[in-house]
């Protein structure tokens, strides 16, 4: 198991704890046959009860039916920017299933096969002579992810060339052979993106605009090194007590193809809309993306609702998080994004789906206490775990208690029971011993020691 895993994607989480901001705004625009009222509600009572900053489109039959945008994109002493309906979100990864359709567009035109090797376009990686397209598409090639690098928290920020992001992936031993099993890497998406780059001779940018945004209309959706509020892109943010604090930013390039992507929610909706009709690969092509291994597709994920089944993805970058999720039985779709909430976004979407679906539900109110800066103090230092050779540093923001791997972004927690404090979204608990001199770490049913060393 991984515990506090960066790889984003496949765990839909959040990245702050409770909040109060005062003045947050929510704009909400019409619907259609949906229950609107239901809808505005559920923001409205996301937003009064300091519950996150949400985007969100429903379509039905490729029509966009309802919108709504809480919150701000900006948030700084000077001023504040209200989120709107036009306002970009990095969508983590579910630049994938962009990623996996321009893969799958050249393939039907010859230019590529899924039977080709690494070894055609970039020998010199590990085991470059056994990994096929199709491994990479489905997260089966066994290379290295970069972003268990140890040292990627402390590097995610700085623009990389596909030279150096190569050169990491070559030094590091591949984890399994190839198709010996899944395991999500965002390294199988850059490569497939640099793979692009080559047989287009474009950048992976230019590549998504000619082959999927332009063609689609989609003048929201484009791939990105740094966001520009002046362009209504959004940052992300995570909050303790009154403060809210910007989360550090990825540097796009580090992520080309497997996140690089900004976009709003109706356009998610047009994309997957689009892609679902066959207006960008045919039938067969489509077929093989909704094909599951080990539950992924190429470049796609699986839903459940009672007994509908979706199709999409989900993404976390920063402090983003998004989930699209398509129903063909109803033609029905749903793109929800944050940049900022203390509810999980898989809990909102599924508030959503039920209200869309007219099932009963209800809004969780997580129970926690309060504790001050000063009874922080005693559980601050770094902790150790020899079997996962992992260090966790115990800081504090204010009256928030912060928990960081080696390497892996920051996680506010909130204390629910003396020497007790969990992060709701991660389903991380930190169950200190009286004296703090170490803690239990619960993750999925998992009971990991962390010791301290100072």
């Amino acid at each position: 198991m991984s515990f506090l895993n960066f790889r984003n994607g496949l765990i839909v989480y959040t990245v702050f704890a409770a909040f109060f901001l005062a003045g947050i705004s929510i704009n909400i625009c019409s619907a259609q046959s949906i229950n609107k009222e239901r809808l505005d509600s559920l923001f409205t009572a996301i937003m009064s009860n300091h519950k996150g900053m949400y985007s969100i489109a429903v379509s039905k039959n490729d029509t966009i039916i309802y919108t709504c945008s809480t919150g701000y994109s900006l948030i700084s002493k000077e001023e504040k920017i209200h989120s709107t309906i036009d306002t970009k979100y990095k969508i983590g990864s579910i630049s994938k299933l962009f990623t996996a359709t321009m893969i799958l567009e050249l393939v039907e035109e010859g230019k590529l096969s899924l039977t080709d090797t690494l070894k055609k376009f970039f020998p010199r990686l590990p085991n470059a002579d056994k990994i096929t397209i199709t491994h990479l598409l489905q997260h089966r090639s066994g290379l290295f992810d970069f972003t268990e690098d140890t040292a990627f928290y402390d590097w995610m920020d700085q623009p990389k060339t596909q030279e150096e992001m190569l050169s990491l992936i070559a030094s590091k031993p591949p984890e399994f052979a190839p198709d010996e099993k899944f395991a999500y890497s965002n390294t199988n998406y850059n490569l497939l993106a640099y793979i692009i780059e080559k047989i287009c001779h474009q950048s992976y940018k230019d590549a998504l605009r000619d082959r999927i945004t332009a063609r689609l209309g989609l003048e929201n959706t484009y791939s990105t090194t740094k966001i520009d509020v002046k362009n209504k892109e959004s940052y992300s943010y995570f909050f303790t007590g009154n403060h809210a604090a910007k989360m550090k930013e990825s540097d796009g390039s580090v992520f080309v193809g497997s996140g690089s992507v900004v976009a709003t929610p109706s356009d998610l909706n047009k994309f997957i809309d689009a892609l679902f009709a066959c207006k960008l690969v045919n039938k067969n092509s489509l077929e093989l993306m909704k094909t599951m291994k080990d539950d992924y597709g190429m470049g796609m994920f699986t839903f459940l609702f009672y007994n509908k089944l979706g199709y999409g993805h989900t993404g976390q970058i920063d402090g983003f998080v998004s989930t699209l999720e398509y129903f063909p039985e109803d033609h029905f779709t749903v793109a929800l994004c944050t940049n900022g909430t203390v509810t999980a976004i898989s809990e909102v979407m599924s508030t959503v789906l039920k209200i869309c679906y007219n099932k009963p539900y209800t809004i969780s109110n997580h129970k926690t206490i309060n504790v001050s800066p000063e009874e922080l103090n005693k559980y601050l230092g770094i902790y150790y775990n020899k079997g996962l050779e992992m260090h966790i540093t115990i800081s504090k923001h204010d009256s928030t208690l912060i928990n960081q791997a080696t390497g892996q972004i920051p996680i506010p927690m909130e204390a629910i029971a003396k020497d007790d404090f969990k992060n709701f979204d991660y389903g991380i608990e930190l169950l200190f011993e009286t004296d703090a001199a170490s803690f239990l770490l619960k993750q999925e049913g998992v009971f990991v020691r962390f010791t301290r060393e100072k």
